[in-house]
């Protein structure tokens, strides 16, 4: 191989190939490209297009194919034989100077060892190839076969032959059919002649049997093959030009057609906004697809702005169609099954689809029903029993995430009790009610005593029970409501806050992680349910019934303000010890909450380590460990506890003692003063006092328990406030990357992970093009997997910039560009489920292309091996499979999407040499860019730059051989691993 952009290759292309002209071109400037010519850029780049020739020259659409840059060209072709009658156009994208000369000449040259000729003719076929594979070709063979070195041979049905990477070879069918890329319209015959084949093409044998001929290093006595196997390639890219410009039309009239009506659709809407002002109903507003404008309505419902799917999106590998709407507007989804007679419950707004084409519709709960939002019409209707029948068993729900500017924990109460305050008032006004209704009890009690027994009136007695039952009746309906209605506010408003929160928490960045342990972690989390499921309608009901009965005081001052006076001490004095006890009982709360937190830490990292602790024999230790914490644990929980039963001893001595203290002090107001006395009160108006006392201690007895669990949850409501103060990773005005291509770069890029701490990489520049190898490497602590962290966004740099398409990465959505990277870490994990599972991870993904990347992470064997093959169950962490198995299982889910960026951490440190290979082949054939961090230099020998690393610099970079020859630290490296 030789180095582009050499004077070197002018030369040699100049001094080789005899009949050439020079020609200069402007930037912009086109020209066509010659059948039976070749052109070599020697200076500057040229933009190569497609398009469509007639007798006149180019005509149509014009469509990039790629760049051709120095020392690289391209071949003209025939357009009156060629698909679609394509041919080529450059367009020199600066002053660039080309040279024209006869295609044998350059074909003549190649077959005689000219390494610059053979440059020329191995980039444009490699151009051809790649694109061929990546966008016409069907999903890779899960067995491939390379083509073997040239002779005639005989293959069997369904056999499919690629060359090896970086290799070429002529091919001719001379008995059977194969197909290129399996594709029905890149068959040959014994009639095609010869095919030339680079790495990125393969063929499959599409008859019972195939006989091939191959030639492997073409010589000058190949010159006719070579130029008609040349010509078949091209003629091959030009059919596969030609039905992808076939298909774009039809898109493009596709995509008129839907203007068309979303047009009519905007005219039909602007229509209804007429009509409404005389007849007005509400209307959802019109987005640009059905799809989106149903998500649209329940997004407004939810307080939401519902945005369509970003560039960066790869719809073909979605697995659901409100994926990447939900992305792109930063909330959750759930997928449901809608149950039998789901209609007669309240199951929330959803999204659902109806027919066989699956419209996409929004149902909105309506009283006893649904109503049905069509995104034609676009207001709410009825949903019909004929429309509910056709309603598919599946539909979707989103979740309201947290504002960013969210902070405390007010904040957060509000938006869980957005939407409910009617809920809210109507609990308050069915305790109000019921205090109300519970005065009449004291009331009808007086008459009882004063009137109904001295006077012995029968039916006067007959009437105050009815009284009393009537009430009893309405209260116990009152209570009804108002705990059914409590239930339902406390499960809403428990869902809203706690799926928002847990938003919150995968919407963090990763360095927030570092600050806690899992365990104490999942407590911090969790403290929502527990707030939620403490302060339901066993301590919220009691809470509001004893304010409300409270208002008993009113009716006590009404009776006697001596002996309302002394109720309002004994329930100042029970306000002062509630108060104290609660004090102490918040106090050890805190701490109790920070120890249960360091105790389910603790019982995360002994349950995830019980491996190592029986390797270490330390299960004894783990034990004592374990059993002081929880010793701590229960400490707490016991004095709490105590505080607790303090506060209820107090609640039962409290009735009989203030009971005696008013029997004292009535003996006095009802006996000793005069009967003309205005402070004097009557039995029965006693009697009513005291029913009304009853009453006012019960609620006062209700009111501090209650106050007294709401202050030791309150504790917990301060472990919430750092999960709300954490900002998401990805801000709301981040952009969309689009797709990348593989171009990075760092740019004066220092960092270090304490503010006070000493810098872990400083300085440090460098780029990578499209489709390059590049790799770190240094000794421990030089600071590669920093950069890599860097790289993913896990951490931001202090100063320079990190550069994805020269697009900032501070400035991009940085889960959009993870998304498009094939990453592999030191501590990556597998999940719990199917090796399948496991690779597709949850994207759309076909048999052939999970075979596929299994067959490159060199794994084929070991599943074939398994007697459940890709359905064999992996444990949580892959600890049922060998450290080499479940390195190549994380490399095959990295590959199975085909991105253009593979990040590699020591990614094969478990491989085999062998395995290893496959790995690297694989990755050569898919022309990826690739970034890995090496600590065996042996794995990187065929990297295009090496970067090596020492106290955070790049102290040297060059290729393999280049840093072996050079005194450093490269060379300080290979010695000691040599040893």
């Amino acid at each position: 191989m030789i180095e582009t952009g050499d004077t070197q290759i002018s030369v040699s292309l100049s001094a080789l190939i005899h009949g050439g002209q020079e020609i200069k071109l402007k930037r912009n400037q086109t020209i066509p490209f010659a059948f039976g010519r070749a052109y070599v850029v020697i200076d500057g780049c040229v933009e190569l297009q497609s398009c469509r020739f007639d007798e006149l020259g180019p005509v149509g659409r014009r469509r990039t194919l790629f760049k051709l840059l120095t020392a690289q060209g391209a071949i003209g072709i025939d357009p009156r034989t060629s698909g679609g009658h394509q041919a080529w156009l450059g367009i020199a994208e600066v002053d660039s100077i080309i040279q024209e000369v006869p295609l044998v000449s350059l074909l003549s040259s190649a077959l005689t060892g000219d390494k610059a000729s053979q440059k020329v003719l191995e980039t444009w076929c490699e151009h051809l190839g790649q694109i061929l594979s990546t966008e016409w070709t069907s999903p890779l063979p899960t067995s491939l076969l390379r083509i073997p070195d040239g002779g005639h041979y005989e293959f069997g049905k369904d056999e499919a032959l690629a060359p090896a990477p970086d290799r070429y070879f002529l091919v001719q069918v001379e008995s059977g059919a194969v197909q290129i890329l399996d594709r029905p319209d890149g068959e040959l015959t014994a009639e095609d002649g010869f095919v030339l084949l680079t790495g990125d093409t393969w063929f499959r044998i599409a008859t019972d049997s195939a006989e091939i001929e191959v030639v492997d290093e073409p010589g000058l006595k190949h010159l006719t093959k070579l130029t008609s196997g040349l010509a078949k390639l091209q003629g091959l890219f030009a059919h596969y030009l030609a039905r992808k410009l076939a298909q774009e039309d039809l898109d493009e009239v596709d995509r008129r057609k839907n203007s068309q009506r979303l047009r009519n659709l905007e005219t039909k809407a602007a229509v209804q906004d007429l009509a409404q002002v005389l007849h007005p109903v509400e209307h959802f507003p019109l987005r640009d697809d059905p799809l989106l404008t149903a998500a649209s309505v329940l997004g407004t419902l939810a307080g939401v702005t519902m945005l369509p799917a970003r560039a960066s999106e790869d719809m073909a590998r979605v697995n659901d169609p409100l994926e990447p709407i939900a992305r792109a507007s930063r909330v959750r989804h759930r997928k449901i099954l809608l149950g039998n007679e789901w209609w007669k419950s309240d199951n929330g707004p959803f999204l659902a689809f109806v027919g066989d084409e699956r419209k996409p519709v929004a149902l909105i709960p309506s009283g006893r029903g649904y109503d049905l939002v069509d995104p034609d019409k676009r207001f709410r209707e009825p949903l019909t029993a004929d429309v509910r029948d056709k309603i598919a068993p599946d539909g979707y729900v989103i979740y309201r995430p947290l504002p960013d500017s969210m902070q405390g924990v007010a904040d957060l109460a509000r938006f869980s009790l957005k939407g409910k305050s009617a809920d809210l008032i109507f609990i308050v006004a069915m305790a109000l009610l019921g205090t109300l209704l519970g005065m009449i009890t004291p009331r009808v009690t007086a008459s009882l005593v004063d009137t109904a027994i001295p006077a012995a009136e029968g039916s006067f007695l007959v009437q105050l029970a009815l009284i009393l039952f009537c009430a009893g009746v309405a209260n116990g309906a009152f209570t009804w409501a108002q705990v059914m209605t409590m239930v339902r506010t406390s499960i809403r408003t428990e869902d809203a806050a706690q799926s928002s929160l847990w938003d919150r928490l995968l919407r963090a960045s990763p360095k927030f992680f570092r600050k806690f342990a899992s365990g104490e972690l999942q407590n911090r989390v969790e403290a929502v349910s527990d707030i939620s499921r403490r302060l339901n309608t066993a301590t919220l009901r009691p809470l509001f019934s004893g304010i409300m009965a409270l208002l008993n005081w009113l009716l006590l001052w009404y009776y006697s303000w001596d002996l309302a006076e002394i109720a309002l001490w004994i329930g100042l004095a029970v306000l002062v010890i509630v108060l104290f006890i609660g004090y102490f009982v918040r106090k050890l709360s805190h701490v109790l909450h920070d120890i249960e937190g360091d105790y389910q830490g603790l019982v995360i990292q002994l349950i995830g380590g019980v491996s190592k602790i029986r390797v270490a024999g330390a299960e004894h230790r783990a034990f004592n460990k374990w059993m002081r914490k929880y010793t701590e644990n229960l400490t707490l929980n016991l004095k709490i506890q105590g505080w607790k039963d303090a506060m209820t001893l107090v609640n039962h001595i409290l009735i009989p003692v203030a009971t005696a203290i008013l029997f004292w002090k009535a003996v006095e107001l009802t006996i000793d003063l005069p009967i003309d006395d205005e402070d004097r009160i009557s039995i029965g108006d006693f009697v009513a006092f005291n029913t009304a006392f009853l009453l006012y201690l019960t609620g006062w007895t209700d009111l501090s328990n209650a106050i007294v669990e709401i202050m030791d949850s309150a504790a917990k409501i301060f472990r919430i406030r750092p999960l709300l103060e954490e900002k998401p990773e990805v801000p709301a005005g981040a952009s969309d990357p689009g797709r990348i291509s593989g171009r990075i770069a760092l740019e004066n890029v220092s960092f270090r992970y304490k503010e006070d701490g000493p810098l872990i990489i400083d300085r440090v520049s460098l780029s990578v093009d499209p489709g390059e190898y590049v790799a770190f490497v240094g000794p421990s602590g030089s600071g590669k997997s920093t950069i890599l962290r860097l790289l993913l966004g896990f951490e931001q740099p202090e100063d320079g910039r990190v550069l994805y398409d020269g697009k900032d990465l501070a400035g991009l959505d940085v889960l959009a560009v993870r998304r498009q990277i094939g990453t592999v870490l030191q501590e990556g994990r597998l999940n719990q489920g199917s090796i399948i599972d496991n690779i597709s991870n949850n994207a759309k993904t076909t048999h052939g292309e999970v075979w596929d990347a299994i067959t490159d992470a060199g794994m084929s064997d070991d599943i074939n091996a398994m007697p459940m093959g890709l359905h064999t169950t992996v444990a949580e962490g892959g600890f049922n499979l060998s450290g080499g198995q479940r390195q190549r299982l994380l490399i095959a889910r990295a590959m199975v999407l085909r991105p253009k960026t593979f990040f590699f951490d020591e990614a094969t440190s478990a491989l085999d040499n062998k395995t290893q290979a496959v790995v690297s082949q694989a990755l050569d054939r898919r022309k990826v860019t690739r970034i890995v961090i090496a600590h065996r230099l042996s794995t990187i020998r065929n990297a295009d730059k090496i970067f090596v690393l020492e106290k955070g610099r790049i102290v040297q970079r060059g290729s393999f051989d280049e840093l072996s020859r050079t005194e450093g630290t490269f060379k300080d490296l290979m010695a000691r691993q040599m040893v």
